[in-house]
């Protein structure tokens, strides 16, 4: 006799090639012999919500009111004074939300009056000692950034261009598909348009809306920014020595490398300088630049074989630290956004993804928290990803736990339908009204090895301990042998098992089966309100097997 113990907390994340093989249209997890013991090799699970244990992740998406939408919200902002919260169409219109529960949002801008607007980027800048709001926006070729008094006031308005420092009144002309605004720490603001960086004068000095200083840094103009950030004294600038559009949804059917990489700029010099370029190699796109929770400059860039990747600054490169698959990408520099502990965001093939440790001075794991639309077909292209937003009010207090409210996402996002939706994957319970039910998960443990020709007796499941008895069924456990797709041995998870702390299971199989794979898969019942007494949460199992049976 001969015990195996394996952790199924799902505590190391996502591991192995969970997204699947070069060689295989669909992830195929049976074949995962990568994953290690404490990791998941697909499904989704939150593993941040109670670590230790495998948990549920939250299948509830609530749609905001108030508004009709026009085009795709891709930008966001956050007001923390007055505690508002605003999305942008790439189109004509800005809505707001009066602080970060409301549900119901409102329009307080229209920019339909003449041309083709298309906003791309809302940004908060302190000119001459008044905190104003800025809006970045392209409309019949030229680009023009709108201002206003904070809180926005609501109806049409009249934005013109800065005034300028070149002949009086500045108009640019853009062929760029994302410009953008960046407040740095030196008290200046700075305008990415094109190949081109102009500076934004919000002191004393630059009057009522700021003065503009065209072409402080060019680059060549083949070269297009998208992103930037500014970080420790210095602004990390993504470029693409090309014009592709980089925002929009490219298929594996079309797989290539663009020279791209980090411009790292000193915001003093006016002259390109390549020995500040850091160029990333087998990249076909950089989506976004952030600063991670632990204070680490990331990228998620997509490789030129499709392949979604974060990458950490290492004081002179950005290496690989997570591959993801096809469409695991954010689609806009707004559509991700980070939280204290971790880094969220939706992409394209339908997930909403996490990346971060799961207790303090951890390693990060990832996981996929959320599912917004069932991949059908290509999966880089299940949905168009906007703007996504962090934070919680007061409105939506929490029930238990060491937080005072309800901590959620509020996402832009069409899945044939234009939506702005509140997320929150941290909390139980009901929500506004809504009750937050589980995902059904179909979570995989990886493929675990005994010796050949052993015969399997019985396993047992360690799981969380319940309160309340019943025989109501709180989750399915399956057994998988020998690489098969379909379970062999399927278990449910009732309240019983729960109060008693851990679910026997005989097996009774070898010899002629000549068992020498295991492999667990876990789901969850999706109509039952999520609540902490009842959620089933695995931990571990133990397999009690004799090796080197002989057949008979």
């Amino acid at each position: 006799m001969a015990k195996l113990f394996l952790n199924v907390s799902g505590e190391l994340g996502l591991g192995g090639n969970w997204y699947g093989y070069s060689d295989q249209t669909v992830p195929t997890p049976q074949m995962d012999y990568l994953g290690v013991s404490g990791e998941m090799v697909g499904g989704y699970f939150n593993p941040y919500i109670r670590p230790g244990y495998l948990s549920p992740s939250v299948g509830t998406i609530t749609a905001t009111t108030g508004v009709t939408i026009n085009a795709i919200p891709a930008s966001t902002l956050y007001d923390s004074i007055n505690d508002d919260y605003y999305f942008a169409e790439r189109g004509q219109q800005i809505f707001k939300g009066d602080g970060l529960d409301d549900m119901t949002l409102s329009q307080v801008l229209d920019l339909g009056a003449g041309g083709t607007p298309v906003i791309m980027d809302l940004e908060i800048y302190q000119v001459n000692a008044v905190r104003k709001f800025f809006f970045v926006y392209e409309t019949s070729g030229n680009l023009e950034v709108g201002i206003s008094a904070l809180p926005y006031d609501s109806g049409t308005d009249t934005p013109t261009w800065l005034t300028g420092t070149v002949s009086g009144a500045f108009t640019l002309a853009t062929t760029s598909s994302y410009n953008f605004l960046r407040v740095a720490d030196n008290s200046y603001a700075y305008l990415f348009a094109d190949n081109a960086v102009h500076k934004i004068d919000g002191t004393t000095a630059g009057g009522t809306n700021g003065t503009v200083t065209a072409n402080v840094l060019v680059f060549p103009p083949v070269f297009r920014l998208s992103d930037a950030l500014d970080y420790r004294a210095k602004i990390f600038i993504v470029i693409h020595q090309t014009t592709l559009d980089i925002t929009t949804v490219q298929t594996n059917t079309s797989n290539f490398s663009t020279p791209c990489g980090i411009y790292v700029w000193d915001r003093i010099t006016s002259q390109i300088n390549m020995s500040d370029y850091i160029p990333l190699t087998g990249v076909r796109a950089i989506k976004k630049i952030y600063v991670a929770p632990d204070g680490g400059l990331r990228l998620i860039t997509v490789s030129s074989d499709s392949l979604t990747q974060v990458r950490k600054y290492t004081g002179s490169s950005f290496d690989v630290v997570e591959t993801l698959g096809l469409g695991a990408a954010p689609q806009y520099a707004d559509s991700l956004t980070v939280t204290s502990t971790l880094t969220a965001w939706l992409a394209t093939d339908g997930s909403f993804y996490a990346h971060g440790p799961i207790r303090v001075g951890g390693n990060d794991v990832l996981a996929k928290l959320g599912q917004f639309k069932v991949a059908s077909g290509e999966p880089q292209n299940t949905i168009t990803v906007g703007a996504i937003l962090y934070g919680s009010g007061n409105s939506f207090s929490a029930s238990s736990g060491y937080r005072s409210s309800r901590q959620g996402f509020t996402v832009a996002y069409s899945d044939g339908t234009l939506k702005i939706s509140k997320f929150y994957p941290f909390d139980l319970g009901t929500i506004n009204d809504i009750a937050q039910n589980a995902l059904a998960g179909n979570v995989y443990s990886p493929v675990n090895i005994l010796p050949p020709l052993s015969k399997v007796n019985y396993i047992r499941l360690y799981h969380n301990t319940g309160a309340t008895t019943g025989s109501t069924t709180q989750g399915t456990l399956s057994v998988y042998i020998n690489q098969t797709t379909t379970a062999n041995i399927t278990s449910t998870i009732t309240r019983n098992d729960l109060v008693n702390g851990f679910k026997y299971i005989p097996i009774n199989q070898g010899a002629k089966n000549a068992i020498y794979t295991l492999q667990f898969g876990f789901v969850w019942p999706t109509g039952t309100t999520l609540a902490d007494a009842l959620d089933w949460r695995p931990r571990l199992i133990e397999v009690d097997y004799d090796p080197l049976e002989k057949l008979k």
